[in-house]
């Protein structure tokens, strides 16, 4: 299956199924996997209704926190629910110095089959050191850390570990 997967190069996403695609095989993300085996759950409870919230929420932050780092963020676009949200991502850029350089970038392990949208890696400028960063707009569950970790596969790797934050 493994030759398989590595002869389908053209990697894609579908954003009304929110799935990610070699070829014509369907992989599974990182959070699937991870809700797969009981280890994250959307929302407090876990139900439709709050996920629909959150993740309607989550989206919108993700956005706007993309644009800011693009220097393109209109603040009067965004709702006041969404502001407290990118004034702490954006105090959190100044404060650290975090420097980063992919953005909300989809991408696929072939060897493992599966894929995820990177939140952001980037660096500090006092060290250099890369860093993943997942942006969260709740608490940060107990599956987090292999959340970052499974992000963590999807990226080439280093001589030494990135550091892996939530958000």
């Amino acid at each position: 299956m493994i030759d398989t997967i590595k002869e389908k190069t053209e990697f894609t996403f579908d954003e009304l199924s929110h799935s990610y695609f070699l070829g014509d095989l369907l992989v599974p993300s990182v959070t699937e996997i991870l809700r797969e085996f009981g280890i994250v759950k959307f929302g407090v409870s876990g139900s439709e209704l709050e996920n629909t919230g959150s993740m309607a929420r989550g989206k919108a932050v993700h956005a706007a926190c993309h644009y800011l780092d693009e220097n393109d963020l209109d603040w009067k676009s965004i709702s006041d629910e969404i502001v407290p949200y990118v004034m702490a991502y954006e105090k959190f850029r100044i404060d650290t110095g975090f420097n980063p350089y992919r953005i909300e970038e989809r991408m696929v392990n072939t060897t493992y089959a599966f894929a995820g949208t990177l939140d952001r890696e980037g660096t500090f400028p006092k060290d250099n050191h890369r860093a993943l960063i997942d942006l969260k707009t709740g608490h940060a569950q107990k599956g987090t850390a292999l959340q970052l970790s499974g992000y963590d596969c999807l990226l080439p790797a280093l001589s030494y570990p990135r550091r892996r934050f939530a958000l």
